[in-house]
């Protein structure tokens, strides 16, 4: 009997001492675990792409008679172009290089009528009917916006021709492809992962060569100015996380 009881009571004391400790881990709460942080996706514009674009572009035309130097006036030029363009592109870090070839069909003309020696009813024209370029392109990269710089060559497809009283001249009409260089920049703006759209600003110096060889020698300077809109097709490395940001 005495072994029963204190048996009984050995039991008695582990249970009050068991009894507290039990309690405090019922009312610990259970640890958290924390969400790891979301991934930012990056844009890298690394890649080549290909575009159509459309645009406007105005400059002007110096005429002067060549041995003498003579004024044969001048005149402003201005209509339109669209075209497509095809390049590729390489980024590192927030910087983008890359390369653009462009073709454009146009539609720029101007004329004036008399100078130094012919009457107001000899009216000279001049007309651009296509453009290309070759530049390269320098650019700050902010995501999926692109701010960039460009320069190289380019090639227009001129015609330059004389009137006289509205009819065809006998001396003067003549179509050649004309060289030069450009400069420029825009902005580009990735919509989507692979669409971007821009905006771009090229100045187009064509130098003074000239024309008209064989009959009148005219020197014919011309400088062109065109503001065009972009839409690319991008493909390569284009839109995807390339690094992550928390």
């Amino acid at each position: 009997m005495m072994r029963v009881l204190l048996a009984t009571t050995a039991l008695a004391v582990a249970a009050v001492s068991i009894s507290p400790a039990l309690a405090a881990d019922l009312r610990r709460p259970a640890p958290v675990t924390k969400a790891p942080p979301p991934v930012v996706a990056v844009f890298n514009w690394t890649g080549c792409y290909l575009g159509g674009h459309a645009g406007g572009a105005w400059g002007d035309k110096s005429w002067t008679f060549v041995p003498s130097g003579l004024d044969a006036g001048s005149h402003d030029v201005d209509g339109w172009f669209g075209g497509g363009q095809v390049g590729c592109d390489f980024q590192f870090g927030n910087w983008v290089i890359g390369a653009e070839g462009s073709y454009s069909w146009a539609n720029i003309n101007g004329s004036h009528a008399g100078n130094a020696i012919d009457p107001p009813n000899f009216v000279s024209h001049s007309e651009i009917d296509s453009i290309g370029t070759a530049a390269g392109r320098l650019g700050f990269a902010s995501n999926n916006w692109l701010f960039y710089g460009k320069g190289g060559g380019a090639w227009v497809r001129d015609r330059f021709f004389v009137t006289r009283d509205g009819g065809p001249s006998l001396c003067c009409d003549e179509r050649r492809t004309r060289s030069g260089w450009l400069v420029g920049g825009g902005v580009e703006y990735a919509f989507a992962p692979n669409w971007s759209a821009k905006v771009e600003y090229n100045f187009i110096d064509l130098g003074n060569k000239t024309a008209f060889a064989g009959t009148v020698p005219t020197d014919i300077s011309q400088e062109i100015h065109t503001v065009k809109f972009g839409l690319n097709f991008r493909f390569g490395g284009f839109g995807g996380p390339v690094r992550t940001g928390y």
